[in-house]
């Protein structure tokens, strides 16, 4: 039986309002394909972490990144026990968490390369009902230009409560060969 190559998304949070959301749109996204895996990463900006340690620049930051590390395990297992992850998304999930010290981007694209990803989803701060001409946020422009892989960005809910949606993707993103 010939095994083919899982489809790998990269969810890329920060721990804000988005977290959520993006862990629910990854697992959407992956769950189209029966043979798939979800990698969650949240990244700490390395040189700001060790600004902030006084005695032991090192040992603050390994503090930092398992701090990090329980909140992003924390966010998954309350995704995945939401139980609506899409119509694609249910079943038995397994999301696989990173952490890492440095630039997001070039964190976020490490990783992707890594794990040889299809997809990025990642979370904009940028509101639409406040700049309706917004189309990624920073870090997505700036992942677009060191990933080969298509990115998905969401935009936060607005005022009136609505739900995070999709705001960009950095190419036109169809489930071909999905199950």
């Amino acid at each position: 039986m010939i095994r083919s190559k899982p489809f790998v998304v990269v969810a890329a949070v920060d721990g804000s309002a988005l977290t959520a959301p993006v862990l629910r749109r990854a697992l959407d996204a992956a769950g189209h394909w029966p043979c798939h895996e979800v990698h969650a990463v949240r990244v700490a900006a390395e040189t700001c972490d060790r600004e902030r340690a006084t005695a032991d620049p090192d040992r603050a930051l390994d503090v930092v990144l398992e701090g990090l590390l329980a909140h992003l395990e924390r966010a998954v297992a309350e995704v995945l026990d939401g139980a609506d992850c899409g119509a694609h998304g249910r079943g038995s999930q397994r999301v696989r968490t990173h952490v890492a010290a440095g630039v997001p981007t070039e964190e976020v694209a490490s990783l992707a390369a890594d794990v040889d990803a299809n997809l990025i989803v990642l979370g904009s701060r940028r509101r639409l009902d406040v700049d309706p001409s917004a189309t990624a946020g920073a870090m997505a422009e700036r992942l677009v230009r060191l990933v080969s892989c298509p990115i998905l960005v969401l935009h936060p809910a607005g005022d009136d409560g609505a739900a995070a949606t999709d705001l960009y993707a950095s190419e036109e993103l169809t489930w071909h060969g999905a199950a």
